[in-house]
């Protein structure tokens, strides 16, 4: 570990990796993305998630009895869509026109 200015600074993997300095980030695992009759489901977009839940579960649970510091993060937008990129804009040109 170097020492400079107050601050650690790994250099080995270990070091590096060491579940003071380290995060686990989850993105998007929401039931409602795949569950029957969830927002995709009514949109006939059916997600098998069956082959991926009990690896994140293990995942968490090893994170967790390793002390490693998880954080949980979703996408979100504006509600005038003023966020979207230009290539998403063109994409869903026709219902951007057409507000509910």
């Amino acid at each position: 570990m170097l020492n400079y200015k107050g601050r650690q600074i790994p250099e080995t993997l270990e070091e590096i990796i060491a579940p003071g300095h380290t995060a686990l980030v989850v993105h998007e695992i929401l039931n409602d993305f795949c569950a029957d009759g969830g927002a995709f489901d009514k949109m006939g977009m059916k997600i098998d998630v069956s082959g991926i839940l009990k690896p994140v579960a293990a995942l968490l649970d090893e994170a967790r009895r390793q002390e490693v510091r998880i954080i949980y993060v979703r996408y979100t937008h504006h509600a005038d869509n003023a966020d979207y990129s230009d290539p998403v804009i063109a994409k869903y040109w026709d219902s951007l026109q057409k507000p509910d």
